[in-house]
């Protein structure tokens, strides 16, 4: 009976030991994490080779990667960067900076050129000029000269144009010069006289402040002395006095040649021969 007992007794010692052991190996296992975390790797990190950073700056992506890996360094997160100075795709900057020492193997950053940064020269016609300069430098570009002009159309105080144009894409900084109007005083504006005859767009460009100038004759099949063309065109701003050149209708227009079988002969009637003298036979009654 006793011999019962004590085998019946056993199968529970083993299975009290087997936590202990689990509790050992998770110990052991935690033990090492914190061994390797924070004694191996900083140690690591001390002791570790350190290398300098080239002076890349300047050169294309490739060239420095290329620089890199002769140090033992990688290439790292690439940025391109607007830059007034630096021509695109050169380096301009790395991270760390070029001379600083990093260990061997870490990434260095590279910040690219991608040129000078632009924008749109904004639309500021018939705008007053302190609305016309603030719309210029909230774009990032700067008021250059303010030229002042007359203008027909332009009240005075306002924008007539922009030197670069409206819409036109510069580099971020650019100076935009400003021409504004003077009002109306001493402009006179192009009057259209295409399609009248000459001596109607004479009296019409006297009296309206202008000079008639060189008169072109053309061949057209309006009739005689109309105005095909006008320079300057409608509308253009002009000063008292300025000269406008016409293009008219040709009198006499050149018409088709016509045969000279045809010429002279009516239907029904004999062309008349001009003869030399001298020339004629006279038939008598027997057709000598």
């Amino acid at each position: 009976m006793s011999e019962t007992k004590r085998s019946s007794t056993r199968p529970p010692e083993k299975r009290r030991f087997v936590p202990f052991v689990l509790l050992g190996a998770l110990a052991a296992f935690l033990g090492a994490v914190l061994l390797i975390n924070f004694v191996l790797l900083p140690w690591h990190v001390r002791v570790g080779k350190e290398v300098m950073v080239p002076d890349v700056i300047g050169m294309t992506q490739d060239d420095a990667v290329k620089a890199l890996k002769t140090r033992g360094l990688a290439l790292g997160d690439v940025r391109y960067v607007a830059d007034t100075l630096a021509p695109v795709g050169r380096v301009v900057e790395t991270r760390p900076r070029s001379g600083s020492r990093t260990k061997a193997g870490r990434s260095v950053g590279l910040d690219i050129s991608a040129g000078q940064e632009k924008t749109q020269v904004p639309q500021v016609y018939k705008l007053p000029v302190k609305r016309a300069q603030a719309a210029v430098e909230n774009v990032g570009l700067r008021v250059g000269q303010i030229l002042s002009q007359y203008s027909a159309r332009v009240p005075e105080g306002q924008v007539i144009a922009t030197d670069p144009g409206a819409g036109l894409k510069v580099p971020k900084g650019t100076a935009v010069n400003l021409t504004v109007s003077m009002g109306s005083e001493g402009i006179l504006e192009m009057p259209l006289v295409k399609g009248l005859l000459l001596e109607r767009a004479r009296d019409v460009l006297i009296n309206s402040g202008l000079v008639l100038g060189r008169v072109t004759e053309v061949d057209s099949p309006q009739p005689v002395g109309t105005v095909l063309t006008q320079d300057p065109a409608e509308r253009t701003e002009m000063s008292p006095g300025d000269t406008v050149r016409l293009s008219v209708a040709k009198a006499g227009a050149a018409k088709p040649a016509e045969s000279k079988s045809k010429v002279g002969a009516t239907p029904g009637t004999k062309k008349t021969v001009e003869k030399k003298p001298g020339t004629e036979k006279v038939k008598g009654k027997g057709g000598k």
